[in-house]
């Protein structure tokens, strides 16, 4: 499979492209406004969000996260809450070999940064 994308449907479409671009730091590789708004950003690697405007209530991300794997969760965390992201939860150490930290994104979504650490003993 050559290509990844999770689809969000958001109410406030600006104040979601603007958290992605902006504040998270992902390029935006495209947009449009023809029957209906859309943007497409990159996530990681080949995956991609893929934003558009609309109803969120008809959305079915319930019970849907994203993940980040980052260089740095700490730095990253840092320079996010001086963006002013809420966090969730702060930077933790994890049994499985992670640090992570878990942030509220637009519209309810939580996004999970982690950092590779190695086993926990």
């Amino acid at each position: 499979m050559p290509e990844f994308r999770v689809l969000f449907t958001a109410a406030d479409y600006d104040t979601a492209i603007a958290f992605f671009t902006e504040t998270m730091g992902l390029p935006l590789l495209r947009s449009w406004d023809d029957h209906g708004r859309g943007s497409i950003i990159s996530a990681a690697g080949d995956g991609q969000i893929e934003v558009f405007a609309g109803d969120s209530s008809t959305a079915t991300m319930s019970g849907a996260a994203l993940a980040w794997e980052v260089a740095d969760t700490d730095e990253q965390c840092s320079r996010l809450r001086a963006a002013g992201v809420e966090f969730i939860s702060p930077p933790t150490d994890r049994p499985w070999g992670h640090r992570n930290a878990t942030l509220a994104g637009p519209e309810g979504l939580t996004i999970t940064l982690f950092t590779v650490i190695g086993e926990s003993s």
